[in-house]
């Protein structure tokens, strides 16, 4: 077993440890997107199945500072750490009528799920009655 002497006392290195893993959440940038959720239910009442789901374009969560302006903190301060979340093209939307996807190939139901999902390059053309977005 080899050890290494780096000359910190444990506290030192148990304050470094801290230091760096607080910078690296304070600084860590998280981006999700193209996101569809969608439950289907034609067992309940056969002659009137639902579906119900989801979307969501983009969600990134990024660092800024206290006046909420993006940006990397570089500061060597510790202190409170700020986020600031943005949402893009959020829906749910509910279907009373709908044509059911769970039977479809995995490719097919790729792109019906995909195709759902709003971006603000793109409006969509779609049978579903939004409870939540999906308007222009």
């Amino acid at each position: 077993m080899l050890l290494v002497n780096t000359g910190m006392s444990k506290e030192k290195e148990a304050d470094f440890v801290t230091k760096l893993a607080t910078k690296i959440i304070d600084n860590l940038q998280v981006t999700i997107g193209a996101i569809h959720i969608r439950y289907e239910d034609a067992l309940s009442n056969p002659a009137h199945p639902i579906a119900v789901g989801l979307t969501l374009n983009q969600l990134t969560a990024l660092s800024c500072n206290p006046q909420w302006v993006e940006g990397i903190n570089k500061s060597s301060e510790t202190g409170p750490i700020f986020k600031l979340a943005k949402l893009d093209s959020f829906s749910v939307y509910w279907d009373s009528f709908p044509t059911l996807w769970g039977d479809l190939a995995p490719n097919d139901l790729r792109e019906k799920l995909t195709t759902v999902v709003k971006t603000k390059a793109k409006s969509l053309r779609c049978t579903q009655s939004f409870v939540l977005g999906g308007w222009e």
